[in-house]
């Protein structure tokens, strides 16, 4: 079994790295929080719809169908506000304060 520091300095080199990625990928992408934000709205509408149609695959036929299928929209822009402002709030970094 390996050192469990060891363990947490691989750990923290792949965040590490995760984190550079992300921050040249942010840098270099020209509107990235509206491509952000589609993705996820993207992103939410499949698992919702994946998830009623593997929970409730009746829900996704029949002739009530067009309600849920619609539902899927607010849920999906709703969910990809709330995913797009904890991406924003977690990956700023933090302000310096000038005492």
């Amino acid at each position: 079994m390996e050192n469990p520091s060891d363990v947490f300095t691989q750990w923290r080199l792949s965040l590490s790295r995760f984190h550079d990625w992300f921050e040249g990928l942010r840098m270099s992408t020209r509107y990235f929080l509206p491509k952000t934000f589609l993705f996820f709205v993207a992103l939410n509408l499949a698992c919702f719809w994946w998830a009623l149609l593997t929970a409730y695959p009746n829900l996704m036929s029949g002739p009530g169908a067009d309600e849920y299928i619609l539902m899927g929209f607010p849920v999906a822009v709703l969910g990809a506000l709330f995913d797009s402002l904890s991406l924003l709030v977690t990956t700023c970094p933090p302000e310096t304060g000038s005492s």
